[in-house]
This record gives structure tokens, C-alpha cells and sequence, in this order.
């Protein structure tokens, strides 16, 4: 199974955000133990080490964090097709995600598991939360 992580799940494993940090940390957890294969959008690194300043001050620990990042989840690369077939979808409303969408098109994920499903209603992915998708996990081994 191939999964795309959204910025906003990086972020709440990275931040310790409450009531989010658990199943982030899971699901990228499962991505370490190469239970499933994982990927970040490309253009979600510098989105997180944006967000990252606000507790990590120091630019060379936010680095060190995104690179041992990099040892647990893979890179989907964005390249010109996606960011042109992302610029002409006219039905979804917020272009970051659509950004997302495409870049995991193009790695042939599973799902996108996010915390903000609202946002993917348009998108070719299907969208998952994070506890959710640790619970179909689950069922999947089971063989269920």
C-alpha cells in the first residue's frame, strides 16, 4: 500500500500538536517500519520547515529534522505536467491540496491520509484521516 502524508499530518507528529500527535506519529510509524510505502509532496517540505519556526528557532534543527524525515518517508516529486493539470482542475478550491493531489497521481498512492478530508472533496485520491486510515490498516492484515 502507497500513501501520500499531508503537510498537516507531518506537522502535528514534528509539533507534538494534542489531540493529533498520536496517530500522526503512528502513521509515520508504519511509513518507518516500511509497512506501507510513504511520500510527502515535495512542496510540503518548505511549508513544514515554515511552520516548524514556531517552536524550532534555529534553521539548522529544523533541517535535521526534515532530513531524518527524509530517511522515513519519500519525496513525490512535483513537475511541470502536475502543476499544470493542478492549475487548470477549476473545482478544487484550495491549490496547495490540489498540489498534493497530483503529486500523489503521480506516485500511484492508495490514499492521502490528512486531517483536512473537507478540502480533498474533489480530489482523484481518496482522502483518509489518520486514525481512519490506521484502523483500515489494521483490517487490511487481518485479511478482513
Amino acid at each position: 500500500m502507497k500513501i501520500l502524508v499531508d503537510a498537516n499530518v507531518i506537522l502535528d507528529s514534528i509539533l507534538s500538536r494534542d489531540g493529533f500527535s498520536d496517530c500522526a506519529d503512528k502513521v509515520l510509524d508504519v511509513c518507518a517500519e516500511e509497512e506501507v510505502e510513504g511520500f510527502a509532496a515535495a512542496h510540503s517540505f518548505s511549508v513544514i520547515y515554515y511552520v516548524m519556526r514556531s517552536q524550532y528557532k534555529n534553521s539548522d534543527e529544523r533541517k535535521e529534522i526534515l532530513l531524518d524525515l527524509c530517511n522515513v518517508i519519500n519525496i513525490a516529486a512535483l513537475n511541470e505536467e502536475a502543476v499544470i493539470s493542478a492549475l487548470k482542475r477549476k473545482n478544487f478550491k484550495d491549490f496547495e491540496d490540489c498540489l498534493q493531489d497530483e503529486c500523489g497521481c503521480f506516485q500511484d498512492v492508495d490514499y492521502i491520509v490528512t486531517n483536512n478530508i473537507k478540502d480533498f472533496k474533489e480530489a482523484k485520491i481518496t482522502a483518509i484521516m489518520p486514525k481512519d486510515f490506521l484502523n483500515l490498516k489494521e483490517i487490511k492484515q487481518l485479511g478482513v
